[in-house]
């Protein structure tokens, strides 16, 4: 049986997932300290940080400010995720700042240069 969850949901919990899973708190916070070495938290905000990660870089979300896009991945509080992001990457949110104008600026030029010369991406 296979089980999807979604970390992007805020009010994801250790006991909603065991309830899902049929079993209980204890025995989940057991596999995901054991298998993945992290408690339940940083397990799920390490999916967040990874999921921001993509997302800044989605033109999509150029007009979005880094926290409205933290809040779109599942973190709910300013503080949980500046720390995620410091733990998970070693970087500030703000240093997400150049990668996100370099990416976009750099997208622009590619489908612009496509867009001219006839092929479609």
């Amino acid at each position: 049986m296979k089980y999807e969850v979604s970390c992007s949901q805020p009010e994801l919990n250790l006991s909603d997932i065991a309830n899902r899973l049929k079993t209980n708190i204890s025995v989940l916070s057991g596999v995901v300290n054991n298998v993945f070495g992290k408690n339940f938290n940083d397990f799920i905000n390490e999916y967040r940080v990874k999921e921001f990660q993509e997302r800044i870089q989605l033109p999509e979300n150029k007009n979005i400010t880094l926290l409205g896009i933290a809040f779109d991945c599942g973190f709910n509080s300013k503080a949980t995720f500046n720390r995620s992001i410091k733990k998970f990457t070693g970087k500030a949110p703000k240093d997400f700042l150049g990668i996100r104008k370099i990416d976009f600026s750099e997208n622009q030029v590619n489908k612009t240069t496509h867009h001219t010369a006839g092929t479609i991406c």
